[in-house]
Order: C-alpha cells, then sequence, then structure tokens
C-alpha cells in the first residue's frame, strides 16, 4: 500500500530530521517528503496534524505476561497495545514463567509473537539457571534459538 502522511511532525534521529512536513510511503519504504511523485497513486491518506511521525519506537525491558501470567496479559494483547503506541519492538527480560534459559522457551515465545503479528518480540535469555545465579546457562543454545542478549534481570548472581 503507498500511504500519503499530511502535515505530521516527521522526526527521524537517524537523518537529522525534526520537521513538519508531508511524507509520502510507497512498498513500506519512505519514498519523498513533501510531495507526491508523479504517477504514483496514494492508497490511503492520513492527515497527522499535531501527531509525530518517526520511526518506531523499541521498549527495552518489557514485562510480557506470557507465558506464565496469561490472565493478565497475552503476547497478542501485549503486542497490540505496543503498536497501538508506536512501540514496533519489545526486548523480554528473561523472567517469565517458565524462565527463558532454554532453547523451547525462547521458540515458544517467538512462534507466539510472530502468530499475533502486531510487534517483533525480542527474547533476552537468562544469564544464569532459572535466574538462580548459581550456574550459567547454555548461552550459545539460547542465541541460537533466537535470543539476541543474556541478562539475569531483577536477580543476583550469587556464585561468580
Amino acid at each position: 500500500m503507498n500511504y500519503y502522511i499530511r502535515n505530521g511532525r516527521i522526526i527521524d534521529p537517524a537523518n537529522g530530521i525534526d520537521q513538519l512536513s508531508d511524507l509520502v510511503i510507497a512498498d513500506g519504504r519512505i519514498l519523498s517528503l513533501d510531495s507526491i511523485p508523479e504517477n504514483l497513486q496514494i492508497d490511503r491518506e492520513i492527515d497527522a496534524r499535531n501527531q509525530i511521525v518517526c520511526p518506531g519506537l523499541i521498549d527495552l525491558q518489557a514485562r510480557l505476561r506470557e507465558p506464565g501470567q496469561e490472565h493478565k496479559g497475552t503476547l497478542s494483547s501485549e503486542t497490540r497495545a505496543a503498536a497501538s503506541a508506536g512501540i514496533t519492538t519489545l526486548c523480554c527480560p528473561p523472567d517469565t514463567n517458565p524462565v527463558i534459559d532454554t532453547e523451547a522457551v525462547t521458540e515458544l515465545i517467538r512462534h507466539r509473537a510472530q502468530t499475533a503479528g502486531h510487534a517483533r518480540v525480542l527474547p533476552l535469555g537468562a544469564l544464569t539457571v532459572g535466574l538462580a545465579g548459581e550456574h550459567l546457562s547454555e548461552m550459545q543454545a539460547l542465541r541460537a534459538a533466537g535470543c539476541i542478549a543474556v541478562s539475569n534481570a531483577r536477580h543476583a548472581i550469587t556464585n561468580t
């Protein structure tokens, strides 16, 4: 789809842009600022007056409720809420239930987040097994399963 976003405050830190302008997005990419190129059919026009138009935001410590506390929220509901606020990527700390300390839990989170499809979820693996601070987790296996980093969340490491 091709979008024409009018009257928005365009903020793009990577390119040093902070201005009131119009923006054209074609096939998921920014095509131009201020004007619609000739022969481009616009599928949807959006008035962004008093709104900020910027790259998607990243939540570096999203306390997602799934797995383990689905009665509070699911990956689908949490990522939908994030996307509605402009957050396109969520980093999920390992203190879920069960803890993200195995390939199976990592793959479960990645699969459910991908199925939900609202925002990207990047799991953080547990630095120690069960976040107990005693024994290091299988970090290479966690990385291979899709964890982008490791953390012991809010738990102390008791055995160095």
